[in-house]
């Protein structure tokens, strides 16, 4: 009766166990597919990638921030293809407009979301810009990091990693593809 008792209860247990277990992906494992998402993407495009900031770009010519005070950025790599009016660059508490044309997940590539660059009557994203590690009242690290080198009116492309994203993007833990952000307006 006991060996029958241990086995009913082992099967229980076992039992309990597999129906427990998620079949959802951890986080680490989210990142890791990420990061090979943007690794193909890159490959796949042909994209060169340096470690040091280019005074001209060339059309496949992508920058990667590697770190900013000590920390890591995650993910974030710019082509710039205008560096628009460098007269008028972002200081901490300004109010950064930009627009944007469609933007990609690269991991299954399709479109994140729509956006709003075309009509030009539409109405561009806005936040303040706080530092180049950071924005308040929306955008993200990866729209803040290259104001330090650009200004109103530029234009440049991007691929952002989840950690320097969007909120929505940090959730699903998607990597963007912005194969157009303007920088319109830096009050």
């Amino acid at each position: 009766m006991r060996k029958i008792f241990y086995f009913v209860s082992l099967m229980l247990m076992g039992a309990m166990m597999a129906t427990s277990c998620s079949k959802t992906k951890s986080y680490s494992e989210l990142l890791k597919e990420e990061k090979d998402a943007i690794k193909k993407f890159i490959r796949d495009s042909s994209l060169i990638i340096v470690d040091e900031f280019p005074e001209k770009f060339g059309e496949k010519v992508y920058y990667k921030y590697q770190r900013y005070n000590d920390a890591d950025v995650a993910e974030v790599y710019l082509n710039v293809v205008s560096f628009g009016d460098t007269t008028k660059m972002a200081k901490e508490g300004s109010t950064v407009y930009v627009r944007m044309a469609d933007v990609y997940n690269i991991k299954d590539n399709t479109i994140f979301f729509r956006n709003n660059i075309f009509p030009e009557g539409s109405q561009p994203y806005q936040f303040t810009y706080t530092d180049p590690y950071s924005t308040s009242n929306g955008g993200c690290l990866g729209w803040a990091l290259p104001l330090t080198k650009i200004g109103k009116g530029a234009i440049v492309k991007m691929i952002i990693g989840s950690k320097s994203g969007l909120p929505d993007q940090q959730k699903t833990v998607v990597p963007l593809y912005y194969p157009k952000l303007e920088y319109t307006q830096i009050q």
